[in-house]
């Protein structure tokens, strides 16, 4: 089922903010998933791009939870969980699966222009004193809050379905660097994801790295290891090893892992892009364990 929201997130640009100017509105296909984007006119990264012909996407691509849906320079529309440089948002979709059903919210953002607005927006989520910047920093922060929250009831969940023999949950979500061994990633704090980088450009076909590595309270040869990451165009390759990083065992999804026993987990992550406009997003991974 999809839904479009008969309230908007409302933000205020300024005169030079990246915004709508006119048009570009919301539309959905009741027998089918295609969202239309109408004709309109934009401002993007300082330069004024008209909407001359509708643009389409199909909301069964979006990624399970919430994204933000995002117009390019090329008028391309993109899902995004991390604020990836030169984009306008224009909803916020939210993906609920419940069985073999499938709930799409769409809630459209308004941009308000400058001196068209009353100090009391009804339903507004954002106040109308507050830049731009700061409203998208907070858009993205409570994006990543609750994708946060999915991940750890997803833990959760598969903590209370595995063998009993499985007690312990290690989970790094990389708000501190206390795992760190080596390090060439970057840490984004608003959409708290690892990425090649903070924001676009990013560094295309250069391949970078993040070994951690964390002490365990015993011995293990075998664990239940899961990632909750996108890979958003790239490459992000992971690998185990319970010895100190002597023996590894390549990670494929989420599944049980045997090594060689050893006390010394160590995790590997590496990331690459073709596109300097996109990069893999990890936002933690969690071990799984017996602790004696």
């Amino acid at each position: 089922m999809i839904r479009i929201s008969p309230i908007k997130m409302t933000l205020n640009p300024s005169d030079s903010d990246d915004q709508i100017i006119s048009g570009v509105e919301l539309s959905v296909d009741p027998n089918g998933n295609t969202l239309t984007v109408s004709t309109g006119r934009i401002r993007l990264n300082s330069v004024y791009i008209d909407v001359v012909t509708p643009i389409q996407t199909d909301l069964s691509s979006a990624p399970v939870g919430q994204s933000l849906l995002a117009l390019d320079e090329t008028q391309t529309l993109r899902f995004l969980d991390d604020n990836a440089g030169t984009l306008l948002g224009l909803a916020v979709v939210s993906k609920r699966i419940i069985g073999t059903s499938v709930y799409i919210d769409v809630t459209p953002i308004s941009y308000i222009l400058a001196g068209n607005y009353s100090q009391s927006i009804v339903q507004s989520v954002f106040s109308p004193t507050v830049g731009i910047e700061t409203q998208l920093k907070m858009l993205f922060e409570e994006l990543a809050y609750n994708k946060s929250r999915d991940a750890e009831l997803k833990y959760e969940e598969i903590l209370e379905n595995l063998p009993t023999d499985y007690n312990t949950i290690l989970i790094e979500n990389f708000k501190d660097t206390s795992f760190f061994k080596s390090n060439e990633l970057a840490y984004n704090p608003h959409s708290k994801t690892v990425a090649l980088g903070l924001l676009a450009p990013y560094p295309a076909g250069i391949t970078k790295t993040l070994v951690e590595s964390v002490t365990l309270p015993n011995a293990i040869s075998q664990a239940y290891f899961s990632i909750d990451m996108f890979a958003n165009g790239g490459t992000c390759s992971v690998r185990l090893s319970f010895d100190n990083g002597v023996n590894w065992v390549p990670y494929t999804k989420d599944d049980f892992y045997s090594c060689v026993a050893g006390n010394k987990l160590v995790v590997e992550v590496k990331m690459t892009t073709a596109s300097s406009l996109q990069s893999p997003l990890l936002r933690s991974w969690a071990l799984f364990y017996h602790k004696a």
